[in-house]
């Protein structure tokens, strides 16, 4: 009876350990998911001011191009602003 109670502690405290190791990992992830959000983020806004200076640039020479930039800068404008409220939202 004795070793059935220890070998039963034994398997609670391995579960307990295991449940221990989840979480560490569950917050170790979060943490690398927010990093790599975070940089996207700022690399969509570098990329966003970048191809507004392009437009700026080429706006006189190239119609055509001139419309490809703009509607590039609109896509990249709105991505940025939805990451900021989605990041906004998550915390």
């Amino acid at each position: 009876m004795t070793v059935l109670l220890f070998c039963h502690t034994l398997g609670l405290a391995q579960i307990e350990e295991l449940v221990n190791q989840v979480d560490a990992a569950e917050q170790g992830a979060e943490r690398i998911s927010n990093s790599i959000f975070r940089i996207v983020k700022y690399c969509a806004g570098t990329l966003t001011v970048i191809s507004g200076l392009a437009f700026l640039i080429i706006r006189e020479q190239n119609q055509d191009m001139a419309r490809k930039v703009g509607n590039l800068v609109l896509g990249l404008l709105i991505f940025w602003v939805l990451s900021a409220m989605a990041d906004n939202l998550a915390q």
